[in-house]
């Protein structure tokens, strides 16, 4: 994350800056929701993917990466099926699929981000 220890800590004890003039808020006892006991959900190639063109889109990035390059270096997929098996977990294997963003009722598909980035 590039992100020093300090910068993340509010947010790992539930301390959140709402932004948009909304203030700060605390949250107790929910603020670190974990999946099926402890299981966490393996990174999804599709989901950097959608960031990546969410960037492009909103100018945060002047050129168009080579998104699945660039999703495949920083997931570390194998670092996650690493840990995974240490911990008797399977890891998913499926990272790529379509999805339908309730945002705004949109489908991304990953195969495609430049549709996304067109999107209005």
């Amino acid at each position: 994350m590039n992100a020093t220890a300090s910068s993340i800590e509010g947010r790992l004890a539930g301390n959140y800056q709402l932004g948009g003039d909304l203030g700060a808020k605390t949250f107790k006892d929910d603020y670190m929701v974990f999946f099926r006991e402890g299981q966490v959900n393996a990174p999804r190639s599709a989901h950097a993917i959608w960031f990546l063109a969410q960037y492009q889109r909103l100018g945060l990035l002047s050129t168009t990466p080579d998104y699945k390059k660039l999703a495949d270096a920083i997931l570390l997929r194998d670092v996650y099926a690493k840990v995974a098996r240490r911990r008797d977990r399977r890891a998913r294997t499926t990272t790529w699929r379509r999805s339908r963003l309730k945002l705004d009722d949109a489908t991304f598909d990953p195969a495609k981000p430049q549709l996304e980035v067109k999107r209005a």
